[in-house]
């Protein structure tokens, strides 16, 4: 089972269980350059595909940096708001962030959750945690609903603030109520954000705001982040500043 592991094979209950191969990478993984290899794998009589892998690193997060004096500044907040909102798909919840009051039943329920996820801003105490992670946990569409995404932004934006009871108690909040909100695989891609472990996107998009960094810089890495997950994880990380 070396091809789908345990943690992913539960997602995916149709996979086939495939056993190890001589060229598979054996034991934990571990930082710095990885071995390469190539499986030729047989399904069936018509079924064939092959699987490679080159030398690479296993991401780790480097430091967070310390926010310069103004990278909060409101005038940037806003700044920023006003460029993000420009490029992010309308359906997106990054667009519910200081808007005028929503027609749609989605928008509505957004505009509620995003106000109770303010709240664990002013005060992280746990019941406003849990309040803002039972509105917001599966809300939306798509593989990653866009509360989730939001909620992976804020948790992570805490981290890197070093704003520790706000991360550890919306962390909690996360583990304890999402999983019967959200799907699997939205939870499974949710987790490490309540460990402040992020992507390599998200990872430059913060250092980027927190390094007074124009728009664009903050903005740019997270556009290849499907059809809304990056600004919807950017509308977390604004909130989480008090934006």
């Amino acid at each position: 089972n070396v091809l789908v592991p345990a943690s992913i094979r539960a997602l995916l209950p149709n996979t086939i269980p495939l056993p190890a191969f001589p060229a598979a990478p054996t034991g934990p993984a571990r930082p710095g350059p990885q071995p390469e290899g190539e499986w030729c794998i047989v399904i069936a009589a018509s079924v064939e595909f092959t699987l490679r892998w080159s030398a690479d690193a296993i991401w780790q997060t480097p430091p967070w940096p310390i926010a310069t004096s103004d990278a909060l500044a409101n005038d940037r907040s806003r700044a920023l708001i006003a460029a993000a909102t420009m490029a992010a798909p309308p359906e997106s919840f990054l667009h519910r962030i200081g808007a005028e009051e929503p027609t749609d039943p989605l928008g509505r329920k957004a505009q509620v959750a995003i106000a109770r996820f303010r709240a664990v801003v002013r005060n992280p105490i746990a019941q406003a945690c849990d309040a803002a992670v039972t509105s917001l946990a599966g809300l939306g569409s798509g593989l990653t609903p866009s509360g989730d995404d939001m909620l992976a932004g804020a948790v992570l934006m805490f981290h890197a603030l070093g704003r520790t009871d706000r991360a550890s108690n919306l962390a909690e909040a996360i583990r304890r109520i999402a999983p019967s909100r959200t799907s699997p695989l939205s939870f499974a891609l949710l987790e490490p954000a309540c460990d402040g472990e992020p992507n390599a996107a998200a990872h430059r998009a913060i250092v980027a705001l927190l390094s007074g960094a124009p728009p664009v810089e903050v903005i740019e890495p997270l556009r290849s982040m499907g059809a809304t997950s990056g600004f919807d994880i950017l509308a977390g990380m604004l909130v989480a500043t008090g934006a």
